[in-house]
């Protein structure tokens, strides 16, 4: 205890933690403040005076009294929940055939129970033994529409006055002609060849079976785990069918019972649990392909949102664009598939995944492209060599042939005190590296180029020296204004030296997280850790981090610590996902920090990545909103409490349902080096106005980010370049708002373009040969005309010679020796000229 200046004792971690526990100051005089970080916006708050609580009373962390019978009931009595808490190992449940006494809680033999003897402090075991009354509220042991006896047990209350006695003490059949019938529906069928999977064929029978008396029905319904029934309506009829139900889901059915004409409704005693047939699931999500060697791809894809159904198997899908798709079956529910096939270098491949449950198939998932590197075997690292050139320097080389990237070194310690050491990287064939002395680590090393990498080699290695020591925490403590800071002091080790060392503060909820990575780091003794998740415990360790490596942890019983409620902590485990099998609403779901601050007003922020719009929307006393989302949207979600600088949760992505391309793409090029580019559009067209956009890039990949990118209101699109190259296309649609649907496949084509300095005279050259046959041909018309021309003139001009018998034509520049003459005429035959 720590005694103050006005003789007050307090508990002496209560010093230096910013509160006037004393009243006078004396505990925090001379405290040092640097080490602790208090938001200038809290003010702490007086301490409230100490209530005592009675006997058998339970004094909540609030200085709240209840009852020690309300501890480990399931139900959250002190505001930060602490009634619940190690209820595993306290043993405040009672164990079977025994009576839990109303008030203390303590537990007593049923035997004991209405033996005219009170064994309870409270006396509660001799309460309701001899009431004549059968609508008494049942004790705690008994749920509503029965009741209790023989010290505990329970029966239906249509049981009462049924003629056969079920109380060993006779009760249920004492004073029946004063208690009235109940009647309650304790027989219950589902009909299941009118049931499918949304809906539920419920036929029941009443107890007891009295005819004569007109009953009527309500049937409700409520799904396992959800705690909203639904009642149908009053009905005459003893069987009813529930619909609009979700496949493959558990439902909780019951049915209560009145009197026609009467308003009192008796409680149900028979509930019945049925789950409805499987429906069809919905597509696997976050299909990734990863090329794993020369021949492999590595597909992995994460389960049905909905699998409405137990998933039996799985269908994988590849092609190549322009070629029909290869289908896999994939037996069980594993969700990823190590693929060897053929595959062909600088190919484009797209894969999809379907799911198939004990009835049906789901719709394929969102196509996944990999552009195949047929280059792509790594060796190994060789030659591995291990060299200490002083206590803070390691220097680790390896050879290699082949051209990569750089190489990756994975580095582990042979004992399991030591936390994880973070992976190196490198492009260099050696590696300089602060490991701590006097410890076996053993290193892997393996070479990557683009995303593949090679298989690894493991080399062992021992650093010389005397290993670190340890770092012991002394105090560890919650910083009582905040609630979710833990302030943390250490000793120095005593043999640590005269070194400047600079200690790691590694905290998690599991030792797993704890051994994961140094959260803070700092050369004090001392260290404050803020924004904690609120009535969380954690695992806290601190150890050396420099100047000489990374040393061991130390970690005791001591070194867990619960934090308390903070109203500005953040929500726990935030999840969105589709809202049933509407892929075009997000359902966002949250749990309050502390389980007893379930009612609470809630900010939801969400951003969509494409469009950079943000929405921030008030829930109120809710853990859950849903959202309607648009195709194409990538979301970002964070949940905090409405308390200014309430600190959000870690965000969650969400994809929308994507906006399929466009599909069927073809390239031409033509002569003058221009391309021609066509496309089918998509089946599924998105909402509202829309533009094709069409990258291209030279070579034979598409980068997206460094293509060039051209907006086309409808096909075709004609690209032209200046340059003899191999082109990439592909095409996609976006839509007014920014959303962008995916990549269609890539098509890759070559265009040669005529040489340089060669394109004048391939134009001048043929177009000369053609103008020269042009002119022949004229010369040949006219030279043929004129000698058509004589050939009439000559016959035009002949004469007949009566002395030579003969006709000569007249050629003018021709002696009439040398003019052709027409002999032989005869005076009875004509004479025909030609």
């Amino acid at each position: 205890m720590f005694k103050c200046k006005n003789d007050r004792c307090i508990p002496f971690w209560w010093k230096c933690d910013e509160v006037n526990d004393c009243g006078d100051g004396s505990d925090e005089a001379g405290c040092s403040k640097a080490d602790v970080e208090v938001p200038q916006n809290v003010v702490p708050n007086k301490r409230p005076p100490v209530t005592l609580c009675k006997n058998n009373q339970f004094r909540c962390s609030t200085g709240q009294c209840i009852l020690s019978a309300w501890l480990c009931d399931h139900s959250f009595d002190c505001p930060n929940g602490e009634d619940e808490q190690n209820c595993s190992t306290t043993g405040m449940t009672c164990p079977q055939n025994h009576f839990k006494c109303a008030i203390d809680g303590s537990c007593i033999s049923r035997a004991l129970v209405c033996n005219g003897i009170a064994n309870c402090p409270d006396q509660s075991d001799e309460k309701y033994c001899d009431q004549p009354q059968v609508n008494e509220p049942a004790t705690p042991s008994c749920s509503l529409g029965y009741f209790p006896c023989d010290g505990g047990s329970c029966h239906p209350l249509s049981v009462m006055c049924d003629g056969r006695p079920n109380c060993f003490d006779g009760y249920d059949e004492r004073n029946c002609s004063s208690k009235s019938i109940i009647f309650q529906v304790m027989d219950m069928q589902i009909n299941l060849f009118y049931s499918d999977e949304n809906s539920l064929w419920l036929s029941w029978g009443v107890s007891p079976f009295k005819p004569e008396i007109e009953l009527e029905f309500l049937p409700s319904i409520c799904q396992v785990g959800v705690n909203q029934w639904r009642n149908v309506t009053w009905t005459n009829a003893t069987e009813i069918k529930f619909k609009d139900l979700l496949p493959y889901t558990a439902y909780n059915m019951t049915v209560f019972v009145r009197q026609k004409g009467k308003t009192t409704v008796f409680p149900p005693a028979k509930y019945f649990v049925v789950t409805t047939d499987a429906g069809k699931p919905s597509p696997p999500v976050n299909v990734k392909a990863k090329q794993l060697n020369g021949s492999q791809v590595l597909i992995s894809w994460d389960p049905p949102v909905h699998p409405n159904g137990i998933i039996e198997k799985y269908r994988l899908s590849w092609t190549r664009p322009e070629s029909r798709p290869i289908t896999l079956a994939l037996m069980g529910n594993k969700t990823s598939h190590r693929l060897t096939a053929d595959f062909q270098d600088k190919q484009s491949y797209i894969f999809t995944v379907s799911a198939m449950n004990n009835q049906y198939m789901s719709n394929q998932s969102a196509p996944v492209r990999l552009t195949f590197d047929g280059q792509a075997e790594l060796g190994r690292v060789a030659n591995i060599h291990f060299e200490t050139t002083s206590n803070k320097s390691t220097i680790i080389s390896w050879s290699y042939q082949e051209p990569v990237d750089g190489f990756i070194l994975n580095i582990t310690t042979e004992y399991f005190r030591y936390p994880r050491l973070p992976s190196y990287s490198t492009k260099f064939q050696n590696i300089t590296l602060n490991l701590a002395p006097g410890e076996t680590y053993y290193t892997q090393i393996f070479a990557f180029r683009n995303h593949l990498v090679g298989p690894a080699v493991t080399y062992k290695m021992a650093t010389p020296g005397a290993p670190l020591p340890s770092v012991e925490i002394v105090q560890i403590d919650v910083v009582k204004p905040l609630g979710t800071s833990v302030k943390l002091s250490w000793k120095r080790p005593e043999k640590a030296g005269k070194a400047a060392w600079q200690y790691g503060v590694y905290y998690g909820t599991t030792m797993q997280e704890l051994l994961a990575a140094v959260r803070y780091q700092t050369p004090q003794l001392t260290a404050t850790v803020n924004n904690l998740d609120a009535c969380e415990s954690y695992f806290f360790a601190v150890g050396f981090v420099e100047p000489y490596g990374i040393g061991p942890l130390w970690t005791n019983v001591n070194s867990l610590l619960t934090t308390s409620w903070n109203p500005r902590a953040p929500p726990k485990k935030l999840r969105v996902q589709p809202e049933g099998a509407d892929n075009l609403k997000m359902a966002i779901n949250w749990e309050p920090s502390c389980l007893s601050q379930d009612k609470a007003d809630y900010i939801v922020t969400i951003n969509e990545r494409a469009s950079n719009r943000t929405w921030r929307i008030m829930v109120s006393n809710k853990l859950s909103h849903k959202v309607a989302v648009e195709a194409g949207g990538v979301y970002n979600v964070t949940v905090s409490t409405a308390t200014a600088n309430a600190t959000p949760t870690s965000p969650v992505e969400f994809e929308a349902p994507p906006i399929y391309p466009p599909c069927e793409v073809r390239v031409i090029p033509e002569a003058n080096g221009s391309f021609f580019v066509y496309w089918q559009e998509s089946e599924s067209m998105p909402r509202g106005n829309f533009a094709y956009e069409v990258l291209v890039q030279e070579g034979n990949g598409l980068n997206e980010a460094t293509a060039e990118k051209y907006a086309v209101k409808h096909p075709p699109f004609i690209y032209t370049n200046s340059l003899e190259s191999t082109f990439t296309f592909s095409v996609r649609i976006k839509t007014e708002k920014g959303f962008n649907s995916l990549l269609s496949e890539t098509v890759s084509k070559f265009i040669e373009r005529p040489p340089a300095g060669s394109s004048m005279l391939g134009i001048i050259v043929p177009s000369l040969l053609v103008l020269l046959a042009l002119v022949g041909v004229i010369a040949f018309l006219i030279i043929r005309n004129r000698r058509l021309h004589n050939s009439f003139v000559r016959f035009a001009n002949s004469h007949y010679n009566s002395r030579s018998d003969a006709a000569t034509f007249d050629d003018n520049s021709l002696d009439e020796e040398d003019s052709p003459r027409i002999v032989g005429f005869s005076d009875d035959e004509p004479l025909v000229v030609a």
